[in-house]
C-alpha cells in the first residue's frame, strides 16, 4: 500500500503533483494495481456519474486516508508512535471492508473471501485493510524507509537481504545522487 502513498509525486523537499485528483483517476490507479477489477471498476464508473456527490465523498475519504498511511508510515521510519487519529481512521476504514466481505467458494473448489467492490467507498476500504495487514503482518526484516532522493520522499519496503536498500529506485534516484556525487568531486 506504500504505491498507494506515493501517488504524491514528492514529500520531501517539495510537495510534488497529487497523481490522484478526482474519483476517475482513483478508479484507473485501483484498476491498473489491480486491486479492482474491469467489472468492479464499470459498476463504480457507472455509479460515480449517477452519485457525483458520493463519489466525492469517497474520493476525500480515500485521499484522507492516503495522508494517515504516510504519517503512520513515517512515524514508523523515525522510530515514532503512529498518531492514534490515523490509527483509527485505517481500522474504522478497514472494518468497514471487513464487514461487508462474504465467505464463497471459488471455482476451482477453494473457500476464500469475497473481493467484489460495490460502492465507491469500498476501494478506500480496501486500502486500509491491506495498510493494516502491512503495518501488523510484515516481518521486521523488510523495513518501511523513505527515500532520501532529492525531490523524492517515496516511501519503500526493504527487501534487500542486508536490509540496507537506500533508495525507493537505484536506477533513478540512485543514479541522481552518485553523478551529482562525483560531479561536486570532479568541480572540487
Amino acid at each position: 500500500m506504500l504505491d498507494y502513498v506515493n501517488t504524491v509525486d514528492s514529500r520531501k523537499d517539495r510537495i510534488g503533483p497529487d497523481a490522484l485528483v478526482s474519483f476517475n483517476h482513483l478508479l484507473e490507479w485501483a484498476t491498473r494495481v489491480e486491486l479492482i477489477g474491469t467489472a468492479d471498476a464499470a459498476r463504480l464508473a457507472s455509479k460515480a456519474a449517477a452519485h457525483p456527490q458520493i463519489a466525492e465523498k469517497a474520493f476525500e475519504e480515500a485521499r484522507a486516508l492516503r495522508e494517515a498511511i504516510y504519517v503512520i508510515a513515517l512515524a514508523e521510519v523515525r522510530g515514532e508512535a503512529p498518531p492514534e487519529k490515523d490509527l483509527h481512521l485505517i481500522g474504522r476504514m478497514a472494518k468497514r471492508w471487513l464487514a461487508g466481505r462474504s465467505i464463497l467458494m471459488q471455482q476451482d473448489g477453494q473457500i476464500a473471501w469475497s473481493e467484489s467492490v460495490q460502492d465507491p467507498q469500498d476501494i478506500a476500504s480496501k486500502i486500509a485493510c491491506l495498510a493494516v495487514d502491512l503495518f501488523t503482518t510484515r516481518d521486521a526484516r523488510r523495513a518501511i524507509k523513505q527515500c532520501p532522493g532529492h525531490n523524492c520522499g517515496w516511501l519503500f519496503l526493504d527487501h534487500s537481504r542486508s536490509g540496507r536498500r537506500h533508495w525507493c529506485s537505484d536506477d533513478i534516484c540512485g543514479t541522481y545522487a552518485r553523478v551529482k556525487r562525483y560531479r561536486s568531486k570532479e568541480s572540487s
